[in-house]
């Protein structure tokens, strides 16, 4: 069988699979191949939940080794299935919870225990690897309650990146990244870990400012945008959407939160992959691309993300 084009294949670049029941799955699953959406990056929040997914999802689950034999593009012509991408993360939400002690500082006991955990678990799942994240910085409201301040919760969050970024480079595979609330750190630790080595690495759901997507794109690093810019109030979510250099585009829909505004008003209660066709559509007006233009940038930005580029 030939390769699959990659214009015909559109591919959900950061979701939550281990958020689903495998029951609910199978038919979020199937209403995503109705929907044209092929596969998904299902991007890991702690250690435990890789195992959790490996366990409980495994049939749709795609080992890299099998990408690397054949070609990013052939496992779409040789599965007729959903596809899943797993990564496995530190994620700063969960940092901040797990993390804390009860006079609200940072229990480094407990952190380096399970950074121990961490590694233990990825090098032996390694090879259904295809990202380290999510990792990042988060200081919203919601994540510094309980926190004695902001700078013991970033220092937590801190160690959690730099665990994400050695073991990527162990493994040499690329970074999610998680920031809200947090842009200044979080182009900061960006700056350090280019000069590090690190050469491929998302920020998913990107909030920073537009301007500083061209300074993004000079480092060579993605910004993923999902179903915010959908949403009435999300004017500087848009304008991040036109003006992002196609070189590091990428769509998601972060399932099973943040769901888009659909073409009939809905914003439904849960998200879920099949709703990419949605942010897709919002993106080719905003963008003045057609669907097939983006569906094409998509997949190719997110196969050089996983592979890197020729």
């Amino acid at each position: 069988m030939s390769a699959a084009n990659p214009s015909s294949v559109l591919v959900d670049s950061h979701c939550h699979v281990d958020s689903f029941s495998p029951s609910d799955w199978v038919l979020v699953a199937a209403r995503a191949l109705a929907a044209d959406v092929r596969g998904c990056l299902s991007a890991g929040v702690w250690w435990d939940e890789l195992q959790k997914i490996l366990m409980t999802h495994h049939s749709w689950i795609i080992s890299r080794g099998s990408a690397k034999k054949h070609g990013f593009e052939a496992l779409f012509a040789e599965k007729s299935g959903f596809l899943v991408f797993p990564s496995v993360g530190l994620h700063p939400m969960e940092v901040a919870r797990r993390w804390r002690t009860q006079e609200g500082c940072f229990d480094e006991e407990k952190a380096n225990s399970d950074i121990d955990n961490f590694f233990s678990v990825a090098r032996q799942f390694k090879e259904f690897l295809w990202a380290i994240g999510e990792t990042g910085y988060d200081a919203s409201r919601e994540v510094r309650e309980g926190w004695l301040n902001k700078d013991e919760l970033l220092r937590a969050q801190s160690l959690a990146f730099d665990a994400c970024v050695t073991l990527s480079m162990e493994l040499k595979l690329p970074v999610i990244v998680h920031s809200r609330s947090a842009w200044e750190i979080t182009w900061k630790k960006l700056e350090q870990v280019k000069k590090f080595g690190v050469e491929r690495l998302m920020i998913h759901c990107y909030g920073g400012p537009s301007a500083d997507l061209k300074k993004l794109s000079s480092v060579g690093y993605l910004a993923s945008f999902g179903g915010v810019m959908t949403w009435p109030d999300a004017k500087k979510m848009r304008e991040s959407v036109r003006q992002c250099p196609s070189d590091i585009f990428l769509l998601e829909t972060d399932s099973p939160d943040l769901s888009p505004v659909l073409a009939d008003g809905r914003r439904p209660h849960r998200n879920e992959p099949a709703f990419l066709k949605d942010i897709l559509q919002r993106t080719c007006e905003l963008r003045g691309q057609s669907a097939e233009e983006l569906i094409e940038l998509n997949f190719s930005n997110l196969a050089g993300f996983f592979f890197g580029k020729d």
